[in-house]
């Protein structure tokens, strides 16, 4: 079984008390089932975090969370927008610096932040497109053969 640190920007994706938008919990709530069911153990900040920016942890305590989990995954698999955050870019080089495979995933149409396409089309990251949660684990399959 494949452990994957499920990276995704969600500041950006929030309302003014915090909470995470519906529509994007509901895509990535499908996005973890999918996972969990095709047999990868899945770590997410956001669903960690209760699908709301943490008022109970400080933001050092859930940056270590963070990079504990990543140091126990094989794969990040980073949940890319147009507006990559800050947070998720540190994660993708942590997990790079630690020799971990990076997966960039990204919806059809979605503009890929500069740096980003650059590691991509440098071989340095993976690339997969996904329309749903089930393109998305059938582009981790051909990637790693599960």
């Amino acid at each position: 079984m494949k452990r994957i640190y499920l990276a995704s920007s969600f500041s950006t994706r929030v309302d003014g008390d915090g909470n995470v938008h519906p529509h994007y919990r509901q895509h990535m709530e499908r996005i973890i089932e999918a996972m969990e069911s095709a047999g990868y153990e899945i770590f997410c900040a956001i669903k960690y975090e209760g699908w709301k920016i943490s008022t109970s942890r400080t933001p050092s305590e859930s940056v270590a969370k963070d990079l504990d989990q990543i140091d126990k995954s094989d794969i990040v698999l980073a949940v890319l927008h147009e507006d990559a955050s800050r947070g998720v870019q540190y994660e993708m080089g942590y997990a790079a610096g630690l020799g971990k495979d990076v997966v960039a995933a990204t919806e059809p149409g979605d503009k890929i932040a500069y740096f980003n396409e650059g590691l991509i089309k440098g071989g340095k990251i993976k690339h997969i497109v996904y329309s749903g949660a089930d393109e998305l684990i059938s582009g981790l399959k051909k990637l790693y053969g599960q």
